[in-house]
């Protein structure tokens, strides 16, 4: 079995005779293992089976931010914080928002939500993906000595986060640190032998070792 980037969820206990938690924790399987269409496609189908739940909207954002999907990953956030969810879910909805607002380029407000989301530490799995992406956006700033210590501490979290190996080793090397990338991609390809994240650490540690330059992300 793939290897989960982050603790299953806790989810409180409630009626569920239609079967919704069991669509929720297939999402989230899905997700962690990189397969976000079958995640989208899963969280979808616990929300129809459960409109209210707070949670699962705001993971099934995180699914559509995933596939690109920006305009409905951003609808499905702000409609998930307006309506005043338990910190929990406001927390995911907050790194759904930061994580759109990073792919358009929009650092300082992807920083605030992202920020907010780690401060507030209400679920463990947006603290996780909030301290990556705020890796990302100090990266996407040229702050790159942030960018590895808020990488470093994503994979205290969360270890077989693989893809935030590939980026650690990316900050490193922008940061003059040839041999701690290498030894961050070496890492990344030992972590996750069945993530797709694994294939692309090793690849990349060979393209740098073959005098490659680093390429765009």
């Amino acid at each position: 079995p793939t290897p989960s980037a982050a603790p299953p969820p806790r989810r409180t206990t409630r009626a569920d005779h239609l079967g919704a938690s069991t669509y929720a924790a297939k999402g989230w399987t899905a997700f962690a293992a990189g397969d976000y269409a079958a995640a989208e496609a899963a969280y979808a189908q616990a929300l129809a089976l459960a409109p209210g739940d707070a949670e699962t909207a705001a993971l099934h954002g995180w699914a559509l931010a995933a596939l690109g999907r920006d305009d409905d990953a951003l609808l499905s956030a702000h409609r998930v914080l307006t309506a005043a969810p338990p910190p929990g879910a406001a927390a995911l909805a907050r790194v759904a928002l930061g994580r759109v607002c990073l792919r358009k380029g929009i650092t300082g407000e992807a920083l605030e939500h992202l920020t907010r989301a780690v401060r507030d530490d209400a679920d463990r799995r947006a603290t996780l993906y909030a301290t990556f992406h705020l890796g990302l956006a100090y990266g996407q700033r040229g702050m790159h000595d942030d960018a590895v210590a808020f990488l470093r501490r994503a994979l205290a979290l969360g270890p077989n986060l693989v893809e935030a190996h590939y980026a650690l080793g990316r900050a490193h090397w922008l940061a003059g640190a040839p041999d701690a990338a290498h030894e961050a991609w070496r890492a990344g390809a030992a972590a996750g032998k069945f993530s797709p994240w694994a294939a692309r650490c090793e690849e990349l540690r060979l393209h740098m070792a073959g005098g490659g330059a680093l390429p765009a992300e």
